[in-house]
């Protein structure tokens, strides 16, 4: 269950080393090299790494500060007072950020050498650029809690392949250990036909997924103690009061703790209301409970594994029975991914599209309904489609069609052309190329039109997401289709 303590000390000691450290081209490689040899365990570091690589530019050379071929990572280097988003003078004059210099370099490389991943580093901060999700974000690593978040660079040292299996299987057994608390816990409620009783035992196995993820990953401060907490109740009465007695004290704000309540004190205040209910109702415990709890889901299995976005996946989806009958919780996140693809979603690309009607009018009504319900559910819609892991959609969606063949049966071709995609840019295509060859929209400004319509619609659904006012939908909704109007039905404003 615990992380290897040399594994963390590595990573400890790493941080000590080079905190408040870093000049570019007297240290950078030291660093990189104690990085990937230290931190990741690379054994053939001078095979792995290849630092100083040169590519022809325009009218002068660039030298690549850090390329490791094998997991398709190109780094950039800077020193520890350069901002890693602010321009700097090239040795030709031009004015580029880090990342634009960095993206250069990489788009001289031949195909079969041009990275997956962009890292920009200075010493004390590292940004994260994924090149197939070319408009999001970067993810950003602080140095002084890479002893946290080492895990999210396993990309540096892992073939994706690799990696994604990885993430499959931790994500698959995560699943089964939540099934089995669910049923080993339904068993004993009175009545679990109950709505109330099926909600008490959701948010319960909800509170208990938390607590084993918060152990692990270090956020209870010792790496065992949601289990020592519990294990030390051989008599499952006490038990069952002692996990209650955890509950409160985790929705009570250090100020209103009990001073001589040691034993429960040495955890920390959980706000955000997930341990609020206090009426919650918690059946009897069993051995099999006990078991299932402490050996299966605690001691044997270690939640820190799990990348934040399959957690999250995880812990909203812990407890639909549909879910878990068909496998277990799996990495393609089905009940994420149902809530996309719903039945009412795909129902009305049913009832509203035809096969007789153009590709301009399936593209307008597509959207329609894509608009209708990705800015009433915001959060999902962004997060899947322009979010940090969009780029597995696609895999995620042929696992869902395999899964559930008939969602797709009955619509017509161009539909399911789109619904089988999984980037977004994709999912247009189809209906696009078949507008130019219909003559709606012309070929060379097919790809601007598009390109435009998604950014435009991005642009709505994230201010959505981050001002989280279901009043704005209606308004947003009308200014999206007014550039959408404008841009397929105003051809006279291309010869302007």
């Amino acid at each position: 269950m615990i992380l290897e303590e040399h594994k963390i000390k590595n990573v400890k000691e790493f941080i000590k080393n080079w905190i408040n450290k870093g000049y570019e081209k007297g240290e950078s490689q030291k660093f990189w090299i104690e990085l990937l040899t230290k931190v990741y365990g690379v054994k053939n570091i001078t095979e792995f790494i290849k630092f100083e690589d040169t590519v022809k530019l325009d009218k002068t050379t660039g030298f690549i500060d850090g390329i490791i071929s094998e997991t398709h990572v190109l780094i950039e280097q800077k020193s520890i007072n350069k901002d890693l988003k602010s321009p700097i003078k090239q040795s030709d004059g031009t004015l580029l950020t880090p990342y634009e210099q960095a993206k250069r370099y990489n788009n001289e490389l031949p195909f079969s050498k041009k990275s997956r991943w962009i890292v920009l580093c200075n010493f004390k901060s590292f940004l994260i650029y994924d090149m197939e999700r070319l408009n999001s974000e970067p993810e950003e690593i602080l140095l002084k809690d890479l002893d946290k978040e080492y895990y999210r660079m396993n990309f540096l040292v892992e073939k994706e392949n690799e990696h994604i299996k990885k993430e499959e299987e931790i994500s698959f057994q995560a699943g089964e250990l939540v099934g089995e608390l669910y049923d080993a816990f339904s068993k004993e409620y009175r009545n679990i036909e109950d709505e109330q009783a099926q909600k008490d035992l959701n948010e319960l196995c909800v509170r208990i997924v938390f607590c084993l993820y918060a152990e692990d990953s270090g956020l209870f401060g010792k790496r065992s103690a949601f289990h020592d907490y519990l294990a030390r109740y051989e008599n499952l009465s006490d038990m069952r009061k002692a996990l209650k007695d955890l509950f409160k004290i985790l929705d009570t704000p250090y100020d209103k703790r009990d001073v001589y309540e040691d034993e429960l004190n040495v955890f920390p205040y959980v706000n955000g209301g997930l341990f609020s209910n206090e009426n919650i109702e918690i059946p009897k415990f069993t051995e099999r409970i006990r078991k299932t709890l402490l050996s299966d889901a605690s001691d044997n299995f270690n939640w820190s594994d799990i990348s934040p976005t399959i957690f999250g996946a995880v812990f909203e989806s812990t407890l639909n029975p549909e879910t878990r009958r068909s496998g277990g919780m799996h990495y393609t996140s089905i009940e994420n991914i149902h809530k996309v693809i719903d039945p009412l979603f795909l129902n009305d690309l049913k009832n509203e599209i035809t096969a007789d009607m153009k590709a301009i009018e399936v593209y307008e009504t597509v959207y329609k309904i894509f608009t209708k319900h990705s800015f009433e559910q915001p959060e999902i819609f962004h997060t899947l489609f322009f979010g940090k892991y969009s780029y597995k959609l696609e895999n995620i969606i042929k696992k869902y069609y395999e899964i559930f063949p008939d969602e797709i049966e009955g619509h017509i071709d161009l539909t399911k052309a789109m619904l089988v995609q999984g980037n977004i840019y994709d999912r247009d295509l189809p209906i696009i190329n078949k507008m130019v060859k219909e003559g709606s929209i012309k070929e060379e400004e097919a790809k601007f039109i598009m390109e435009t319509i998604i950014r435009v619609h991005q642009s709505y659904l994230s201010d959505l997401l981050h001002k989280n006012d279901d009043s704005l939908i209606e308004k947003y909704t009308q200014g999206f289709f007014k550039i959408f109007n404008f841009l397929l039905k105003r051809e006279d404003t291309w010869q302007q």
